[in-house]
This record gives C-alpha cells, sequence and structure tokens, in this order.
C-alpha cells in the first residue's frame, strides 16, 4: 500500500458506551411453609438478550429461617463478576415469607 494514497486525519472525541435496558421477570413461591424444600424451582426471563455470556442470578432465596425476604436480582458476566451497573433493569421486588 502506497501511503502517499491517504490522507489521515485523527481528531479527538468520545465515545460513549451505554447502558442496556432489560425487563426482568422471575417467579418464585411466595410462601414457604418452614421445613419445606425451596429455591431451586424458579424461572428467570428477560425480554432482551444479555450481552456477552452475562447471565441473571437471584439471591437472598434460600433462607430457611421463619420471615420475611427480599430477593434480590444481579446480573453477572462468564466469570461470575457484577455487571449489573451496565444494564439498566426493572425487576419486580419481590417479598416472600
Amino acid at each position: 500500500m502506497d501511503a502517499s494514497n491517504f490522507d489521515v486525519n485523527v481528531t479527538l472525541g468520545t465515545y460513549t458506551i451505554s447502558k442496556k435496558e432489560i425487563t426482568i421477570s422471575y417467579n418464585i413461591p411466595h410462601r414457604i411453609v418452614y421445613g419445606d424444600v425451596y429455591g431451586l424451582d424458579y424461572e428467570i426471563t428477560a425480554d432482551a438478550n444479555l450481552a456477552f455470556n452475562d447471565y441473571i442470578e437471584l439471591n437472598n432465596i434460600t433462607n430457611k429461617d421463619a420471615g420475611n425476604y427480599n430477593i434480590g436480582v444481579r446480573i453477572n458476566d462468564e466469570n461470575a463478576n457484577d455487571v449489573s451497573s451496565n444494564y439498566i433493569f426493572d425487576a419486580l421486588a419481590t417479598l416472600y415469607s
């Protein structure tokens, strides 16, 4: 390639990587009786594909003592690092007892 055929100008600037918007839905029993096995049978869906190999994780779902608990939603990358800050997401805050 002959460099004399090109006129290259570099302009300083910025680019922006925006957060991806998604809506997350999940179903999990809201009432559990002390001693029952739970926390393993639920489904999570999102209205858009997550980036790369990211995945959704529910947390605080395997408490065994009687009481009320809030379920949390987190988005992880393939190495289990929290990448939730790369997304704007709605997830219904669910309370179970």
